[in-house]
């Protein structure tokens, strides 16, 4: 770690006082230049007051290295933790490693990670770092019926609804939507039914079709077009490829539902269109108190 580093916000602030307490400031793109009085007191309490902060800062930081050259010690002497096993590891040359517990070379930010690795003993500062929230706003863009389809509204104005969950783990940076789920075309899915009052948790499928190539097994969410598109439909169901179709199967134990059967082209006939928009990666399902 860099025995030089400085608290970004006190920079700031010292740097804005001075720009609007002492005349002649002036800021290039290679440099900042300032003059001063050397008998305005006011303007010689400014640069103390800088001065006071680097100093702190640098206080700061000599700490840090401090507690940190003294784990690296304590760790080295562990059985089997050398000095030059500890700079292969950090892709170092062995006297730098000496230098480093000397004092004569800055700790690198990158390089407490690796020591850890090495030393297998935790980061004496990994405790009081803050977690980094992964959550993202995931929209709930409407209802789908798991058995038939379900009419797509488009002229709902109620409020937008929002999940908060991690991003897709296999596809990070695919889009995510969610559908409230309506009826029992699902119950009787494995491993896990997916039920009335579930939300379907889907990833947008032309966002991963080119990594998720459709198969066997994938549940999805299937939108059905007719009346030249004046109507929209959703549905869930579960794929099962062959040679000449694709078909969309409920798996539930009322049998009154029926797979839906689309030609190899994804056109049915009279002029409606089925297709595939969310590939089904998890759901969820809040209890009400």
């Amino acid at each position: 770690m860099d025995s030089h580093i400085c608290s970004l916000g006190n920079w700031l602030q010292t740097i804005e006082l001075l720009d609007n307490r002492v005349g002649g400031f002036a800021s290039h793109a290679d440099n900042v230049r300032y003059s001063y009085r050397p008998d305005n007191s006011e303007c010689t309490k400014i640069l103390k007051d800088l001065e006071n902060v680097l100093c702190e800062n640098q206080t700061m930081a000599d700490e840090v290295t401090e507690k940190y050259l003294e784990w690296i010690k304590q760790g080295l002497a562990q059985p089997g933790k050398t000095q030059s096993g500890l700079a292969k590891h950090l892709g170092i040359a062995h006297p730098q490693i000496t230098q480093l517990l000397q004092g004569k070379r800055s700790l690198k930010v990158s390089e407490p990670p690796k020591i850890a690795e090495y030393l297998e003993l935790p980061d004496p500062f990994s405790e009081i770092r803050p977690a980094t929230s992964r959550l993202v706003p995931i929209p709930v863009i409407g209802k789908t019926e798991a058995g038939s389809f379900r009419e797509v509204d488009d002229m709902d104005q109620s409020e937008p609804v929002f999940l908060s969950l991690p991003p897709d783990e296999r596809f990070p940076g695919a889009r995510q939507v969610a559908f409230d789920v309506e009826g029992d075309s699902m119950n009787a899915l494995r491993p896990r039914p997916i039920l009335p009052g579930d939300r379907a948790v889907c990833v947008a499928y032309e966002d991963v079709a080119h990594d998720a190539t459709l198969r066997d097994g994938m549940v999805v969410v299937v939108e059905r077009t007719r009346d030249g598109g004046h109507t929209r439909e959703w549905s869930i169901k579960q794929v099962e490829i062959y040679a000449d179709r694709t078909e969309f199967h409920p798996r539930s134990n009322n049998p009154k539902h029926k797979p839906i059967v689309v030609k190899r082209d994804m056109h049915a006939d009279e002029g409606t269109v089925v297709e595939i928009i969310g590939l089904v990666r998890r759901v969820v399902n809040d209890f009400e108190f």
